[in-house]
């Protein structure tokens, strides 16, 4: 709740001092970038934690499943970012 209140509060004061910002665009589908963020959160809920707070926190801390989760997403990001689509 804290961290949705802080992106709105945020780009608020941002605008405020720093005026509009330059529009960014994708060329991705709104389809895909639905699918992708469902992914993420479905892939964060099943390895209770974000892969951020697993190498932030849990490689610091020795934890075994922690550096499996960063592992695995990492082998699946080169993969990933391999792939033609």
């Amino acid at each position: 709740m804290f961290y949705s209140f802080g992106l709105i509060v945020g780009s608020g004061i941002w605008f405020l001092f720093f005026g509009a910002a330059e529009q960014m665009h994708t060329n991705v589908s709104p389809l895909k970038l639905l699918l992708g963020g469902v992914l993420v959160g479905f892939g964060s809920r099943l390895s209770n934690g974000c892969t951020s707070g697993h190498g932030i926190c849990g490689i610091s801390s020795l934890s075994l499943a922690s550096f499996m989760a960063v592992i695995i997403f990492m082998i699946t990001a080169v993969v990933t970012a391999n792939l033609s689509l």
